[in-house]
């Protein structure tokens, strides 16, 4: 009976190298499992016109399930716009001043996410996201007013006393400058 150790040695031994014709093989099989089961070109020529034209990923899978008769769901459209490359012709990230203040309003008075997203009509992740990101353009905004309040001053031996590191360093090559 063989251990596990050499089981496993032995398996990793065989594995075959992954070279491009290898790698070609495994697309292509992946292409035709994709377009059988998957979706087909017409269908994501569709998708991918409606996706340009700024129109919303629950739209896009309403429209393809009332034309090709399929049961898209809004996270399969936006999954296979990205894996196929396609650009969207909307920005997703843009949010209006109005909502904005809102958000930062209802965010200063402690309200829950569950709340922010029901004022500003974006789901709860939308919110969370928008949030996330506002706290961290505040902390580079933090940090960049800080730089300029603060510049760097060179190193000044009348007025700073040398560093601790640096005494004992200059003091290390002063002994062995004496022993040479």
């Amino acid at each position: 009976m063989t251990s596990r150790t050499a089981r496993t040695r032995d398996r990793d031994h065989t594995r075959r190298e992954w070279t491009p014709e290898r790698h070609a093989k495994v697309k292509e099989a992946y292409r035709r499992s994709n377009s059988v089961n998957g979706w087909s070109e017409e269908e994501e020529r569709a998708a991918r016109a409606m996706w340009a034209g700024g129109v919303k990923a629950r739209e896009i899978a309403d429209a393809l399930n009332a034309r090709f008769n399929k049961r898209r769901t809004e996270r399969a459209v936006i999954g296979r716009m990205h894996r196929i490359g396609a650009r969207a012709g909307h920005d997703t990230t843009e949010w209006p001043a109005e909502e904005v203040a809102i958000l930062l309003a209802a965010m200063q008075r402690g309200a829950s996410g569950k709340e922010m997203s029901r004022l500003t009509g974006r789901s709860p992740a939308a919110v969370a996201g928008k949030l996330q990101r506002l706290r961290s353009a505040a902390a580079e905004e933090r940090a960049a007013e800080a730089t300029r309040a603060t510049p760097c001053q060179p190193y000044n031996p009348a007025r700073d006393p040398k560093p601790e590191w640096l005494r004992r360093n200059l003091h290390q090559q002063s002994k062995e400058a004496r022993q040479l």
